[in-house]
């Protein structure tokens, strides 16, 4: 008999395939997120700064204003080395990440090209009362397909 992959749930029942599906997705979205962390850890100027980094990226714990704030005042630079390696010991490679996440296409300068959302027709409000915070701090820029899916007033959308 196959070993339950929770305490309450089989492994072969008629929804296991989804269920695995969504165990397999949250822990990529996990080790995205903490990779992330890692990089920005590395890229921190000050000694203060890499040990609240690190302290997040330890607990789990991501502040979020604390993570824009540094995000805002980092500037871009290239991947440091190692970065392949740091994809191997997470155990998900890059092309995987892009795959679930979303593919994003490169720009001249290596940087991630924005979506193209104009296919996209969304309500012009906000579904999360941080959406302000977020697009104060860049997001609707940095994630424009999330942001207009999720926070579009606060991205400046217009009524009809």
């Amino acid at each position: 008999m196959p070993t339950p992959l929770l305490p309450t749930c089989s492994n072969n029942g008629p929804n296991s395939a989804a269920l695995r599906n969504r165990l397999r997705l949250a822990a990529l979205l996990t080790a995205a997120a903490m990779l992330l962390a890692l990089c920005a850890t590395q890229r921190s100027q000050s000694a203060e700064e890499r040990a609240r980094l690190d302290r997040m990226l330890r607990t789990g714990v991501l502040d979020e204003q604390a993570w824009h704030q540094h995000l805002s005042m980092t500037d871009l630079r290239p991947e440091p080395e190692g970065w392949p390696d740091i994809n191997r010991e997470v155990g998900v490679s890059t092309e995987e990440l892009e795959r679930l996440l979303g593919s994003t296409e490169r720009d001249s300068r290596g940087g991630a090209a924005a979506y193209d959302t104009s296919q996209y027709q969304y309500q012009c409000e906000d579904e999360d009362s941080r959406c302000a915070r977020w697009a104060m701090g860049g997001e609707c820029d940095h994630n424009p397909r999330f942001m207009r899916q999720h926070c579009a007033l606060a991205c400046g959308c217009e009524s009809p």
